[in-house]
């Protein structure tokens, strides 16, 4: 077992970004497919949930808006009524591809934020990309499934935009990430203190 944990560690420091992020999200590709057989290709739905998003879609084209919820994921649910049982499973793959979508955002986020170390980025999108728990909850007709890749994606353009901000090149053309220190021009004269 040792000895096969380690010729992974090795494969896996010597891929290839490209190959990583493909390993990821056919991992969970392979996940859900899982899943799937499984539960007999049934998706599942919380009756609670599921149905009040699909009410909340009738009443948005009654022109009877809720207040409390966005209107966009409940006129997905009602117009995949239109197509019955085939409707949720579109759902499903919708979820299902914004999700291995999401793992591409967040290996690209961990790749920002340990960009020494590719194996550690590699194990901590590998624990949000095949955690059956996460990926069960994706095949859900939920709306958090999606929020929950809004969340990675938000997370994403967050570190990157901190990232990006203070990247410099040098005369060689390579980039580097620049230190940057605030200076409070106020703060001193409480203190009766003076910039030299």
């Amino acid at each position: 077992m040792y000895k096969l944990a380690n010729k992974l560690w090795q494969v896996m420091n010597t891929a290839s970004d490209n190959k990583r992020l493909r390993v990821l999200q056919a991992g969970s590709v392979l996940v859900m497919l899982f899943l799937l057989v499984l539960g007999g290709f049934h998706i599942s739905t919380v009756p609670v949930d599921s149905d009040t998003y699909i009410h909340a879609g009738e009443r948005f084209f009654a022109g009877d808006i809720d207040q409390a919820r966005t209107p966009v994921y409940p006129v997905i649910c009602h117009l995949a009524l239109y197509l019955g049982n085939a409707g949720m499973y579109l759902i499903a793959l919708l979820q299902a591809v914004v999700f291995v979508v999401s793992v591409k955002w967040l290996y690209k986020t961990a790749q920002m934020i340990f960009s020494e170390h590719n194996v550690v980025a590699f194990i901590v999108v590998a624990l949000y990309a095949w955690n059956i728990a996460v990926v069960h909850y994706v095949l859900m007709i939920m709306t958090e499934s999606l929020s929950l890749s809004c969340v990675v994606l938000l997370f994403m353009l967050i570190v990157k935009g901190i990232k990006e901000k203070f990247m410099v090149k040098d005369a060689l053309g390579r980039r580097w990430q620049l230190g940057t220190i605030q200076v409070d021009y106020q703060l001193p004269q409480r203190f009766q203190l003076e910039y030299t």
